[in-house]
């Protein structure tokens, strides 16, 4: 399959301070990201909480500016459009957002939140508009009722599939979806990645998917990216990731994962200490403080995320120094 979207060494640095007048820190959220996905597929991106997956797709959608790096989507650099080529490229790239509630203004009708894409980019108005919305609701199994309706009057799921249907206005190639289930209930998270995979199919979609669902990715996804602290430790096929992590963060993040079948029980890795601060990054292998198979050159030597056995991996232990 062709390539969409490439990232090379891609970077995006804040400036903290502690305090009113304590000293100036750097935030490394994302740091030296590389990666690319090609058109049709789901690429995942997992990782702890604060390990720098939603910044990262804030920066490929440019809604934050990157400190550092190159990116380009289907050979066109975003970094270097002006402010109308990057208006008129949005158009086939769209994002949900993880709240939906908070992703529509309450005080606007579905028909206009839905439609607000269509009217910003010139494609519809009038009759027009609100038969685009019907089509665009019925994509997403809500009745035409419901373009004359408020947020407040639907369910998170629903919301959800309000803001799916915002997203496939305009017909887009990539869908970044940044935690797009986890403010669901269980019982309508499977309805949604269902309709998900069911517009994929249908539209040729690519999705970026940002989670920390485990059992969503392994379900819908298929290439894995492991974040830690701001980089890619692991990369591969969702199928080599889930039956044969090399990383050893890897290992522990599948073996936290809730098993159903009380005969497949895993042995669970239990890591100690917290994240380290993205302001502090420990020297060598970011992971090397927390990991139960350190050994001598990982407090010293960066690993390099280096292709092996079909996957990028960034480990001592599976590419020796």
């Amino acid at each position: 399959m062709p390539e969409l979207l490439r990232t090379e060494a891609l970077a995006k640095h804040f400036d903290s301070t502690a305090g009113l007048f304590g000293p100036k820190t750097v935030v490394r959220a994302v740091d030296g990201v590389s990666f690319s996905m090609q058109k049709g597929e789901v690429f995942a991106v997992v990782g702890e909480s604060g390990c720098g997956k939603s910044t990262l797709a804030r920066v490929i959608l440019r809604l934050t500016e990157a400190t550092a790096g190159k990116a380009w989507f289907d050979g066109v650099d975003l970094f270097g459009l002006n402010r109308a080529e990057l208006k008129a490229l949005r158009r086939r790239m769209q994002v949900i957002f993880q709240d939906p509630f908070a992703s529509l203004n309450p005080r606007m009708r579905i028909l206009d939140a839905v439609g607000e894409p269509l009217v910003i980019h010139k494609e519809a108005s009038g009759p027009e508009l609100r038969q685009r919305v019907y089509s665009l609701l019925e994509r997403v199994g809500l009745p035409n009722s419901a373009a004359e309706r408020y947020p407040h009057e639907f369910s998170g799921g629903q919301r959800q599939r309000i803001c799916i249907a915002r997203a496939m206005a305009l017909e887009p190639d990539l869908i970044v979806a940044d935690e797009p289930l986890s403010a669901l209930d269980v019982s309508i998270q499977a309805q949604v990645i269902n309709l998900l995979d069911d517009l994929r199919k249908q539209h040729h979609l690519s999705y970026l998917l940002i989670s920390h669902d485990l059992h969503v990715v392994q379900h819908f996804a298929d290439r894995v990216a492991v974040m830690y602290l701001g980089v890619i430790v692991e990369e591969g096929t969702a199928e080599d990731i889930f039956n044969a992590p090399l990383h050893p963060y890897t290992e522990a993040l599948l073996s936290a994962v809730p098993e159903p079948d009380p005969e497949k029980r895993r042995h669970r890795i239990v890591l100690p200490g917290d994240v380290p601060s993205p302001t502090q990054i420990p020297s060598g292998c970011r992971f090397h403080p927390r990991c139960p198979k350190s050994f001598e050159p990982c407090d010293k030597v960066v690993p390099g995320l280096i292709e092996n056995q079909g996957r990028r991996t960034a480990c001592h232990l599976v590419n020796p120094v």
